[in-house]
């Protein structure tokens, strides 16, 4: 890692990133160096004894380099990265929550076991009573477009 992952983070939940957060060029140097991918998935929880989707998870990874170990600054700094980057690919007016920063190492199989940072994002429906309308899709797909503007990878940086 270098100088770059000590640049200021927007606060969780910000819509938009600030005027001081690092230009995309930036962000796409980092995702690479990182290696970042990422997935989304749909939230599920039990209403009234039935399944209901209440909104989507979406989960950020970022590989770390050599030598660094789980738990230390560095590692909250890639966490905090991936905060920032968060920050820049959600479109505006998502409600949504980033969970606390988990300091262990995420090991997954499809990325051949490498040591990632995980970042973990709720993201919440308004209408989680009904079925999921098509347009409720649309803000993800945006959000997809970004991640890949970022130069991240759907599911896994190997294929």
């Amino acid at each position: 890692m270098s100088d770059e992952d000590e640049a200021p983070v927007p606060s969780a939940g910000a819509p938009q990133p600030s005027a001081t957060a690092p230009a995309p060029a930036h962000l796409r140097d980092w995702v690479r160096q990182h290696e970042m991918s990422w997935e989304i998935g749909p939230h599920l929880e039990l209403v009234h004894h039935q399944k209901l989707q209440i909104g989507w998870e979406l989960r950020l990874h970022a590989q770390v380099p050599e030598g660094i170990d789980p738990g230390t600054p560095r590692t909250d700094l890639v966490h905090e990265r991936l905060r920032e980057i968060v920050a820049h690919v959600l479109p505006e007016g998502l409600r949504y929550d980033v969970e606390p920063f988990d300091s262990a190492f995420h090991l997954r199989p499809e990325n051949d076991f490498e040591p990632e940072v995980e970042l973990l994002v709720m993201i919440f429906r308004s209408q989680p009573t009904e079925d999921v309308r098509e347009e409720e899709k649309a803000p993800l797909q945006e959000m997809g477009r970004r991640l890949a503007a970022l130069g991240a990878r759907d599911k896994v940086w190997r294929h």
